[in-house]
């Protein structure tokens, strides 16, 4: 991204104050230990004081308590939170960026029941099935595909590759990342007696509210009857997996890798780290905290950070996974002192 930008500007953005230069000119931003001449950088940790005295980023977004000199050349702005500072650059930048005018490329292939925006921008080779409704300022990358009755809502932004399967419903200010697929059929199969599978059909839906971004290459299936539901502000990252019927509540977020079976639903603001599976039929409360590599066997009743396989408290997790890395030496110890028994014995 090409952008100019002067440290008098940063400063004004994040109220911060200007010690050292006050008229260069930045034009990049980076990491503090990677910033070169010319780049914003921040320094929000201690821990990183030896970055902060080598770096040659040209301005330095620091705290407002910091006491330090400013080498020669260069400008330090003070401000309450430096990684916040930073993050407030980063989305005046991205308001600064011209954004695509309404267009539909002439090789997108698109029902004459649709409904588009005059204000929607549509790429190359897109496909838009019957009675889609694509709202103001939604924007369609190339290669994506819209089944049958699809909607979308004002200011969306879906991304290259992208696959909507019928009816799914898509909500106001939501980012779909590449390769995501909304609306696959979930895994609904019956068994039968010599052990084949009957097809169970996945006639319901996709639900996304609004302010909604899923990660590249998730996968959210259609619900059995009714909806599969990611509600409002909900994070999703890349490669998650959402089954059927399953219904993420208001804020949460979940990391890469994570699995959510079939028909669990997962209170508002929970936070669910990488690589965590979920039986189906299950429920978690509000504000839920399940970290890493943790698997999910029964609901989930009341708030509060949880780990392990199946999940405990951390605390009591940690507590359980300290005296396992402890086992070898206790079995040896064990050993020996029954060693011991024998030959008293024996005398």
């Amino acid at each position: 991204m090409k952008f100019s930008i002067t440290c008098d500007q940063i400063a004004k953005v994040t109220g911060g104050t200007i010690k050292g230069v006050a008229d260069c000119n930045i034009e990049g931003i980076n990491r503090i230990q990677d910033a070169c001449k010319g780049e914003l950088a921040f320094y929000a940790d201690k821990k990183y004081v030896d970055f902060l005295e080598a770096t040659e980023a040209s301005c330095v977004l620091v705290s407002s308590d910091y006491d330090g000199k400013v080498p020669a050349g260069k400008s330090y702005i003070l401000v309450d939170d430096p990684h916040r500072g930073f993050v407030q650059i980063l989305m005046y930048l991205d308001n600064s960026d011209p954004k695509l005018r309404s267009e539909i490329h002439p090789t997108a292939v698109i029902d004459s029941s649709a409904k588009i925006s005059s204000t929607a921008w549509i790429g190359a080779n897109c496909v838009i099935g019957a009675e889609c409704q694509i709202s103001d300022n939604v924007v369609i990358h190339p290669n994506t595909v819209l089944y049958n009755s699809v909607i979308i809502g004002e200011n969306s932004l879906i991304h290259s590759g992208v696959i909507c399967r019928e009816e799914t419903v898509i909500g106001k200010n939501c980012i779909i990342h590449a390769g995501t697929i909304l609306g696959s059929d979930g895994f609904g199969y019956a068994e039968k007696e010599d052990g084949s599978y009957i097809k169970i059909p996945q006639l319901g839906n996709v639900v996304l509210q609004d302010d909604v971004e899923i990660g590249a290459n998730t996968c959210i299936d259609r619900a059995v009857a009714g909806s599969t539901v990611v509600e409002q502000g909900c994070k999703l990252d890349n490669f998650v997996q959402i089954g059927h019927n399953a219904v993420i509540g208001k804020n949460t977020g979940i990391v890469s890798q994570a699995g959510i079976a079939g028909s669990t639903k997962l209170g508002q603001r929970n936070r669910i780290g990488g690589q965590v599976g979920f039986a189906g039929h299950i429920d978690t409360a509000d504000d839920v905290t399940i970290l890493a590599q943790s698997g999910v066997a029964k609901s989930v009743d009341k708030a509060g950070l949880y780990f392990g396989s199946p999940i405990k408290d951390r605390r009591s997790a940690f507590r359980i996974e300290a005296v396992m890395n402890k086992l070898p030496d206790m079995y040896f110890d064990m050993k020996k002192i029954k060693d011991e028994i024998e030959k008293l014995k024996k005398d």
